[in-house]
Parts: structure tokens; C-alpha cells; sequence
């Protein structure tokens, strides 16, 4: 349950119905060795609850500390026991429009963020065709509907810069259609953001302790970093390298959507 006094940011906002065993040992450990590696003269000494104090892992709540809701959406044991609407929704469509009878798949997924987002690719993969190309130099490639290296971007990114206030209690949706992907958040352009900035590299951190804590959390042999100005150059990258169409980026009051266009057959 989320304790109703308003902290700085939402993503400081104390647990009060969780406490450090709600915590994974094993990612803490993972999240204090990368925090002593990168920040040694701030995380190299001190005793643990000390150093998940700084790292605001912990923050206080009457005379005890109990976690953060970024501490629990990024090493919780069961998050969702606390946070029940804080995950995603994948939705797959059999053609082009949104419609009830057109959805055929629908999945609920809760857990951490890294967790999240293993569980979307996981189900990209297997919602994609794959089929084989052969480029001028005479090699034959394995090409994909979609650039999975794109997804995870898009995903994290989703899910770190989402609204995670209590107006804003509604999972991130992804939808799978016949010609694109849409991945959509919570919560709209953050302050002076506009959709122009994002294109050209700026941003601004809704959740700033949160993405500051998943640049701390070891993730496919590299720590998260969900800084959106890096997340949006990585997609282009990615979707140049792979030949596939640039992303686009809507944004409205309440929600902020990115879309992947499907490979041409």
C-alpha cells in the first residue's frame, strides 16, 4: 500500500506495508557492488542500511526505514503484492484497429522491471516472423518483424519515465498489431519536454532517483540506464542498423506512446 504523504517524487514514496525482506538479497548485493564500482567515494564504506539509506532503497516512515516504491520495482520479491497495477498489459490484435474482437491474446505481467522487460521480449519473440535475406555480398540473413535490441529500449524506457502517482495507477500497454508495435505509458511529457526535444536528445527524469537506482542494476551484462535521451539514440541506431523503419512518438496530456512500424514483407 502507498502512504498518502506526498515525498518529492512518487518514485520516493515509502512502502509501508513492505519491509527489507520484500527486498531480493541477491539483487541488492548486485545493486551495492555496481554502486561501489561506479561511486566508490560515496557507497565504498558503511554499514548496508546505511548505504540502501543513500541509495534510497530506504527511505524513513515513522521511527523505521521501510523501502521505496523504486526499491520494490526494481528488486522487490513479488512487487505486485504491493503495487498491484504498476506492470504491463500485452495485447495482440489480429489486424490493424483496437477492437475487442479483434484481440486474440492478452497477457497480465507483474514483477521487476528488469523482470518486465525479459517477459515482453520473451513474447516478441514469439509473436515475430523471422525469415532469411540475401544481401548483395552474396550472405544470407535472418531478419526479424521488429528490432528486439529496440523493444528493450522502448520498454525500459516506458517503464522508468512512466506517471507512478496514484491518478496514474494503470499498467504500461503494449500492442501488438498486424503493421506495428505500440508501446504506451502513463503520464505524458514530463516538465519543459516536448516531443521535439526528445527527437534531438533532451530530457527530463520524472522518476530521478529510480532511474538513477536501474543505472545501478546489473541487466544483460550492462546496467539498465534508462536515460531517455540515450534510450531514444540506441532505437534509431538499432532500427537503422537492422533496416527497419524510424520509430514514431506521440504524446498527449496523460500518456506518451512510441511506435514501431512492422518490416515490410
Amino acid at each position: 500500500m502507498l502512504n498518502e504523504k506526498k515525498p518529492n517524487s512518487y518514485d520516493l514514496t515509502p512502502i509501508e506495508n513492505a519491509g527489507l525482506d520484500d527486498l531480493s538479497g541477491e539483487r541488492l548485493a548486485q545493486i551495492l557492488k555496481e554502486a561501489r564500482k561506479s561511486c566508490p567515494e560515496q557507497f565504498a564504506d558503511g554499514e548496508e542500511e546505511a548505504l540502501l539509506y543513500k541509495l534510497r532503497i530506504l527511505t524513513p516512515l515513522g521511527d523505521k526505514l521501510v523501502p521505496t516504491l523504486a526499491a520494490l520495482l526494481v528488486a522487490g520479491r513479488a512487487p505486485e503484492k504491493c503495487l498491484p497495477h504498476f506492470g504491463i498489459t500485452v495485447n495482440r490484435y489480429r489486424g490493424r484497429e483496437k477492437t475487442g474482437e479483434a484481440l486474440f491474446l492478452r497477457k497480465e505481467l507483474r514483477g521487476t522491471i528488469p523482470d518486465l522487460v525479459i517477459e515482453v521480449l520473451t513474447l516478441m519473440r514469439n509473436a515475430m516472423n523471422v525469415r532469411a535475406i540475401v544481401k548483395e555480398n552474396g550472405l544470407r540473413y535472418d531478419v526479424a518483424d521488429y528490432s528486439l535490441e529496440a523493444v528493450r529500449e522502448a520498454v525500459m524506457n516506458a517503464l522508468a519515465h512512466r506517471d507512478y502517482s496514484p491518478c496514474a495507477s494503470r499498467p504500461v500497454e503494449v500492442s501488438i498489431f498486424s503493421d506495428r508495435l505500440e508501446i504506451e505509458n502513463p503520464g505524458g511529457l514530463y516538465g519543459p519536454v516536448t516531443l521535439d526535444a526528445l527527437e534531438e536528445g533532451l530530457s527530463a527524469a520524472r522518476n530521478p532517483h529510480l532511474v538513477k537506482l536501474l543505472s545501478y542494476t546489473p541487466f544483460w551484462g550492462e546496467t539498465v540506464s534508462p536515460n531517455k535521451g540515450i534510450g531514444f539514440a540506441r532505437i534509431r541506431a538499432a532500427l537503422a542498423r537492422e533496416g527497419l523503419p524510424e520509430m514514431k512518438l506521440e504524446a498527449s496530456e496523460n500518456a506518451f506512446k512510441l511506435i514501431f512500424e512492422k518490416r515490410a514483407s
